[in-house]
């Protein structure tokens, strides 16, 4: 489910997509790291790529058992 709301994020507005990106960072659930890394090959928009990379860090800074 975490993925398919990842991808559809693509679809959306910028200020949506920057939005939910930073929600899923903050979420902590590493689930969420490969549907944005595909979110990121893809994405044109740098505010959006640059909140994408920062939820990722945030993401792979979480240690796997504490989710």
């Amino acid at each position: 489910m975490r993925s398919a709301a990842a991808l559809a994020l693509g679809q959306t507005g910028e200020d949506i997509r920057t939005g939910a990106v930073v929600a899923l960072g903050a979420l902590g659930d590493r689930r969420a790291i490969e549907p944005l890394e595909v979110m990121l090959k893809s994405e044109k928009n740098e505010n959006v790529r640059r909140q994408i990379e920062q939820a990722l860090q945030r993401l792979r800074a979480v240690q796997p058992d504490k989710q």
